[in-house]
């Protein structure tokens, strides 16, 4: 963000919109505040061991969409 700033001059959120992603504790920094997307990261690690499981036990590809909702943390970058 401060590369951007500085390559472009533009101010966060006026001229340049930022939004990241897992929502690292950096990302809310002060100097930071970042918009990111909060993944909940162990029930997709839950949910790939469940396929994974399957697909060994069945012996056979496993399809299907699998939906896990995630967050917008609203921060200053967007």
């Amino acid at each position: 963000m401060d590369r951007l700033r500085s390559l472009s001059g533009g101010r966060l959120p006026n001229d340049l919109r930022i939004i990241g992603f897992d929502d690292i504790p950096m990302a809310g920094w002060e100097s930071s505040q970042l918009t990111t997307i909060r993944l909940p990261v162990a029930a997709m690690a839950a949910r790939a061991t469940d396929v994974i499981a399957r697909i060994v036990a069945q012996n056979e590809p496993v399809e299907e969409r699998i939906w896990i909702p995630c967050r917008l943390i609203e921060r200053a970058s967007a």
